[in-house]
């Protein structure tokens, strides 16, 4: 199994997968708003998981990361984009260059009030010390 598949069968699972740590916790995905019925969608599949996009063309902001959600279903695999990532972590992640390293773990999500949609993510990374000790430095 490559290494690739690997991290991703975790990630569909929500487990860490092994040689990763933990490098950001509680990050709430943005803009949930402007995507709010496909982050509904989102969240009423099964077998679910998050992937980051990087949307180098925002004209908003060019190190924008879209987080986009995902689901198995009988056809396929569904991608619905859910939101951003919080900008200051976007940042830290492609002025590393680290958007090759770092992957989402859907932490928690729910609807509130109104039909808010709260999206939390953790950002797992390898757990090497060079890589990790370049993460806290940001």
């Amino acid at each position: 199994m490559s290494s690739v598949v690997y991290i991703q069968s975790c990630l569909q699972e929500g487990i860490t997968p092994k040689g990763y740590t933990k490098y950001a916790e509680r990050a709430e995905v943005e803009c949930v708003h402007h995507y709010r019925r496909a982050a509904k969608s989102f969240l009423n599949s099964k077998n679910k998981w998050v992937e980051f996009h990087r949307n180098s063309y925002n004209k908003q902001d060019h190190k924008a990361i879209k987080v986009v959600g995902c689901s198995k279903g009988f056809l396929g695999t569904k991608r619905r984009v859910i939101g951003y990532l919080e900008k200051d972590l976007a940042k830290a992640i492609i002025a590393k260059g680290f958007e090759d390293d770092v992957y989402p773990l859907l932490e928690c999500e729910n609807v509130i009030g109104g039909g808010h949609v709260k999206i939390v993510l953790e950002i797992i990374g390898p757990n090497d010390f060079d890589t990790y000790s370049r993460w806290l430095a940001h």
